[in-house]
């Protein structure tokens, strides 16, 4: 989609002064995605669009012109009922300074995808993680386009993620913070517990995780397949794999109880042989 785009804006930036034509490209692709929430993009001198799309129904335009208001954002939010909300206000943003604009100078193919690390979105406060392209406009500026993804999306496929009957999944970055979670522990509120994104793996307190992540490190991360290892007198199976994503790696991780695997007939069999 983000090389789809490049052809889609043919080197023009989208109309500053009026969210429309910026809308028409991006809203039905996030109509149509589960994965993305929003649509960034900025220029080389401090121009800014944003599309975000809200759990309600409405969404949200910021429009950004610092060479000529600034600090001033135009914010314009589209409601449920097809009213419109239009004001100003002043806030410290900068689409320049932004992880995904970064992202993309930075990459050594600036018009593939380039990946943010997780960050914080700046209009929502939420976790999330970015993947963006860069384009040269006819005029000579630069031009970033990014597609954002929350975290507490991605944690939706590990939160119902099926391994044996009594196991987990869960995907880490690389200084094992945790960056989709496993499935919620019955004595923690849904709340509480989407707050642990990006937490270190220990503040999970699932002592399972614990004790996988402490024999996975005391073998320096060597560890190829699936190991063994003891929690709580319970014998355990995990396999922890790195998944690369642009220059980063992050950590898928499955475990679950060695008896989740064991054939019915197991029990019986070690019986007899007592």
């Amino acid at each position: 989609l983000l090389e789809m785009s490049h052809g889609w804006l043919a080197g023009q930036a989208p109309d500053l002064e009026s969210p429309e034509a910026f809308n028409r490209l991006f809203q039905p692709l996030l109509e149509n995605s589960k994965q993305m929430t929003s649509v960034v993009a900025g220029t080389s001198d401090g121009q800014g669009w944003l599309l975000l799309q809200r759990a309600d129904g409405s969404w949200r335009n910021r429009m950004t012109d610092i060479p000529r208001r600034g600090k001033q954002q135009l914010l314009i939010d589209r409601l449920p009922d097809a009213s419109t909300v239009q004001r100003w206000e002043d806030q410290n943003y900068d689409p320049r300074k932004r992880p995904w604009f970064q992202a993309a100078l930075d990459s050594t193919n600036r018009e593939g995808a380039s990946w943010t690390a997780p960050y914080t979105f700046f209009t929502t406060g939420a976790p999330g993680i970015t993947a963006s392209t860069w384009m040269r406009l006819q005029d000579g500026r630069e031009f970033v386009l990014g597609f954002d993804l929350l975290l507490s999306d991605l944690s939706q496929n590990t939160l119902s993620a099926s391994v044996g009957t009594h196991g987990m999944a869960l995907i880490v970055t690389q200084d094992d913070r945790v960056l989709a979670l496993p499935a919620r522990p019955a004595d923690v509120i849904e709340a509480e517990w989407q707050r642990r994104v990006l937490k270190p793996v220990a503040e999970l307190g699932i002592q399972s995780v614990t004790d996988a992540f402490a024999v996975w490190r005391s073998e320096n991360r060597q560890m190829d397949g699936i190991f063994g290892f003891d929690s709580e007198g319970v014998r355990w199976l995990a396999s922890i794999r790195p998944y690369q994503l642009s220059n980063q790696y992050f950590w898928t991780v499955t475990l679950a109880p060695a008896s989740d695997f064991a054939p019915v007939w197991m029990p019986v069999v070690s019986a007899v042989s007592a």
